[in-house]
C-alpha cells in the first residue's frame, strides 16, 4: 500500500493521524513520543527499495534508549524481515551510542554508515 492511499484512508475515515502514529509505534515497539527522547530520526526502506532501517535518537537516558533499540533490532530480525536475505542483514545491524545519541543501522555494510555517522556526531 502506498503513502497516498494510506493518507486517503485516514482522511476518508476521519482517523486522527496521531492515532496512526501511535499504532505504528506500537507495532514497531518503539515509542517515538517517549519522554526520554529529545529527538528521533527514523528512515526505513520499503520492500521495493531494498532493505534498510536507520534510527538515531538523542536521549536523556542513553542506556534506556539503547535497550529500546536492541529490542527493535530483535523485532526486526524476528518479525519485520519477510525475506531471508533481509533477516541476515538485520542480524548484522549495529546498535551503538555516542554521547547522548543512540543509533540502529540495519543495511548492507552498516559499519561504513556508522563511521560516517560518528564523524558527524563527534
Amino acid at each position: 500500500m502506498n503513502f497516498s492511499k494510506v493518507m486517503s484512508l485516514i482522511s476518508e475515515n476521519n482517523i486522527n493521524p496521531d492515532e496512526v502514529l501511535r499504532l505504528v509505534d506500537k507495532v514497531r515497539r518503539l515509542d517515538m513520543k517517549n519522554e526520554n527522547y529529545r529527538q528521533v530520526y527514523m528512515r526505513r526502506s520499503n520492500l521495493e527499495g531494498g532493505f534498510g532501517e536507520y534510527i538515531i535518537i538523542e536521549a536523556d537516558n542513553v542506556e534506556e534508549a539503547l535497550k529500546d533499540l536492541e529490542a527493535r533490532k530483535e523485532r526486526l530480525i524476528s518479525m519485520d524481515t519477510p525475506y531471508e536475505e533481509h533477516t541476515e542483514l538485520a542480524k548484522g545491524a549495529i546498535v551503538g551510542k555516542n554521547g547522548n545519541y543512540v543509533y540502529l543501522i540495519a543495511r548492507e555494510n552498516p559499519k561504513e554508515v556508522e563511521d560516517e555517522l560518528l564523524s558527524h556526531l563527534g
